[in-house]
């Protein structure tokens, strides 16, 4: 993801970049969402997984942030990008891993930032 924001066009806003590679998810994930809502299960199950989970998204924030600097948005726009596309990102999440035949990934990060202009009026 973070080499599709440093890949987006020049004239591309912090906004666009990251929700445009979050839609490249589906590269990353399993085809298999059975062994993801497992996974996801244990780790809702145990403190400490969820911790790291946390963790594991902080830092793909500010891979995601760095990127956006490294186009020369300003530090403090590109964390608040990076900030707004995690939370997407784990809304989409959130989505595939509920229903085993909703569209690809790339059109639920489309929904969820659909629903967070709406929740934030913009």
């Amino acid at each position: 993801m973070v080499q599709q924001v440093a890949a987006a066009p020049a004239c591309t806003g912090p906004r666009e970049a990251v929700t445009s590679a979050l839609g490249t998810a589906d590269d990353v994930l399993p085809a298999d969402r059975e062994s993801s809502r497992q996974r996801q299960r244990v780790i809702t199950a145990h403190p400490d997984l969820q911790e790291r989970e946390l963790i594991k998204l902080a830092t793909l924030c500010g891979a995601l942030a760095g990127a956006l600097q490294r186009r020369g948005v300003p530090e403090r726009t590109a964390r608040l990008a990076a900030d707004t596309a995690i939370a997407v990102f784990t809304a989409a999440f959130a989505r595939w891993l509920e229903t085993p035949e909703r569209p690809d990934f790339a059109t639920l990060v489309h929904e969820a930032v659909e629903e967070q202009r709406a929740v934030v009026g913009g």
